[in-house]
C-alpha cells in the first residue's frame, strides 16, 4: 500500500500526457453525477427556510463551485491519455 506521499505522486502522475487514471467511464460518470448532485445542493436554501442572508448563500455557492471545477478538470485531464501536463524538452 503506497505511503500518503506516493500516493500524491500518483495523483499527479495520471496528468501527464499519455497516461490515464484506470477505468475513465466510471471516473467520467462520476463527474457528471457529481455535478448534477451540487446543483441539487446549491438549490436546497431556496426551497426551504434555512435562515441565511444572501451573502452566506453566495459563499456557499462558490464554494460548491469551485469544488466541482476542480474536481472536473482533475477528471477530465486525468481520464484521458490525449490531454494532460507534457514537460518541455
Amino acid at each position: 500500500m503506497p505511503s500518503m506521499i506516493g500516493k500524491l505522486f500518483l495523483v499527479i502522475e495520471v496528468l501527464h500526457k499519455g497516461k490515464s487514471l484506470e477505468n475513465p467511464e466510471t471516473w467520467k460518470n462520476s463527474t457528471a453525477l457529481m455535478s448534477i448532485v451540487a446543483a441539487a445542493i446549491a438549490l436546497i436554501p431556496q426551497f426551504t427556510s434555512v435562515p441565511m442572508d444572501a451573502s452566506q448563500q453566495n459563499a456557499i455557492a462558490f464554494g460548491i463551485v469551485t469544488v466541482i471545477g476542480v474536481w472536473n478538470g482533475f477528471v477530465h485531464v486525468a481520464s484521458s491519455t490525449k490531454v494532460g501536463l507534457q514537460a518541455k524538452s
